[in-house]
């Protein structure tokens, strides 16, 4: 059972027009959508759609972003794929996906190419709104291969990858949220269902990773997950529509 909350989030994003450009953690996320609705009885109509202009009301829209682990690329793709977008209103989002993101990444340099990307997309669609998407994370490397890496100063797998996307995030949040709409798939995935944040700390750094109890693979969302981060989203493109 959903609660009357989320129904009604589920009926109003029902009847919008959305076109969401993601990978895999957004199929996770469309998952999640799909286990609400049925639960809900409020039947929502998913479509992958590469022609944007085919896009209709009611209708949540998806198309995959070309290519994982090529940030900036992904970002042509969205530009791409998003300018056929119909005249009239809708809500459209695109998400980076985990793997876009090493401990080598140039935040900044990333984030002004997202920037640049949405203005264009502002100003080619100007009566859409526009929701921003947290970069999801993984969980942090822990058992004794953790403990080893610790021992030699080095930091487990996750964490410096993780810090490079929560760096995206804050910059994220930092310009959009008086903006925009903000859907923060991070936070939901990094919070406990008790309300507590998960979190590493290695080298005076404070870090969120992924709950393991919302994931498949350490990466991934089982359905405990995507459940989680299909209702935050519903809560954000219905609750500041």
């Amino acid at each position: 059972m959903v609660s009357p909350e989320i129904k009604s989030g589920l009926t109003s994003l029902s009847s919008q027009r959305v076109y969401f450009g993601h990978q895999s953690i957004g199929d996770n996320l469309l998952s999640g959508l799909r286990l609400l609705s049925n639960d809900a009885g409020v039947p929502l109509q998913i479509t992958e759609l590469a022609d944007a202009s085919k896009l209709k009301a009611g209708m949540l829209g998806h198309v995959y972003l070309e290519e994982n682990t090529q940030p900036f690329k992904k970002l042509s793709s969205f530009e791409a794929s998003f300018a056929s977008l119909p005249s009239g209103s809708g809500t459209m989002l695109m998400k980076f996906c985990y793997i876009d993101f090493s401990s080598l990444t140039d935040v900044s340099a990333l984030f002004n190419g997202y920037e640049k990307s949405i203005e264009k997309m502002r100003l080619l669609h100007k009566d859409w709104r526009i929701v921003h998407v947290t970069v999801p994370l993984t969980v942090v490397e822990q058992g004794w291969k953790a403990t080893i890496k610790k021992w030699m100063n080095r930091a487990p797998y996750g964490l410096l990858e993780n810090k490079k996307r929560n760096d995206f995030n804050l910059l994220l949040k930092s310009r959009y949220l008086k903006q925009d709409t903000v859907f923060d798939l991070a936070g939901a995935e990094s919070t406990r269902p008790d309300g507590s944040a998960v979190t590493f700390v290695w080298n005076e750094m404070t870090v969120p990773a992924l709950e393991r109890a919302y994931a498949s693979d350490g990466q991934h969302l089982n359905e405990i997950g995507q459940r989680r981060v299909a209702t935050a989203f519903i809560k954000a493109l219905t609750e500041n529509k």
